[in-house]
């Protein structure tokens, strides 16, 4: 019998390919980048990989990167390109809004570290529930969202917290209310799970709610055009924006059980 083996195979080309190293039930097969030929260069080769196929797509240069792969990936894309011209747009968008953000907000004199930003997310959860705002800007725009947002440099990050919360969905509680249900928080630090605008450390505040009332009653504000309380059943990774779909499970995963 010939035994199975699975594996994520990839081209580990460098810290963008961190999410080969996500899957340890399957493990990372590396394999050597796709060598192509450089136009009037013979024998000459350049290493074909992901992140500059992308960028040819958004840029629209597809018809010239395309002489450069290989034959079944070429037609693939020469068919999935025209079918998906707004998902394009919505990825361009979002890339264009990050480089902007980067030259409005660079960090002065040149220095050799770039500067890493403080977010606060609050995790409501009430029967099963999690409250969550649909973002109406980039980045993420369209995916559904926790309540959060960068700290204030004269607040505390409790604060900033309840402040974001209130702002992007004018959940109906007092704070008394919510400072008594407040369990605990957890940080999330991963380089990686930053967005395009630079690195984001993020504190995650969870809040359990009483389950023998009513779901308070939300308005959309601020960052969310639709804000809801979605059952926790029925989340999907690919609906929420950046890693909050799995900052929801590590949370409860952390609630203590008797």
């Amino acid at each position: 019998m010939i035994g199975l083996y699975i594996g994520l195979i990839g081209f580990s080309k460098d810290h963008t390919s961190y999410y080969l190293k996500k899957f340890p039930q399957w493990g990372s097969v590396n394999v050597h980048g796709y060598k192509v030929q450089q136009l009037g260069m013979p024998g000459l080769g350049v290493t074909l990989n992901a992140t500059d196929l992308r960028d040819s797509i958004l840029a629209g240069t597809w018809n010239y990167s395309r002489q450069h792969v290989p034959e079944p990936v070429a037609e693939y894309l020469d068919t999935w390109i025209p079918r998906n011209v707004e998902f394009i747009d919505g990825l361009r968008d979002q890339r264009d809004f990050a480089a902007q953000y980067k030259i409005e907000h660079q960090y002065a004199g040149n220095k050799p570290y770039r500067p890493i930003m403080t977010t606060t997310d609050s995790v409501f959860i009430q029967s099963s529930h999690v409250l969550l705002g649909k973002r109406k800007l980039n980045p993420g725009k369209g995916l559904w969202a926790l309540p959060g947002g960068f700290a204030h440099d004269d607040e505390v990050l409790a604060d900033s917290s309840l402040r974001e919360s209130h702002e992007e969905t004018r959940i109906k509680l007092p704070r008394s209310m919510l400072d008594l249900s407040f369990r605990f928080k957890h940080v999330f630090s991963d380089p990686n799970r930053s967005d395009d605008r630079g690195r984001i450390i993020t504190h995650a505040y969870l809040y359990l709610l009483n389950d023998n009332t009513s779901l308070p009653l939300v308005e959309a504000n601020d960052d969310f055009e639709e804000v809801k309380w979605v059952p926790l059943g029925l989340l999907q990774a690919h609906e929420l924006y950046s890693d909050h779909f799995w900052i929801i499970h590590k949370m409860i995963n952390l609630i203590p059980c008797d």
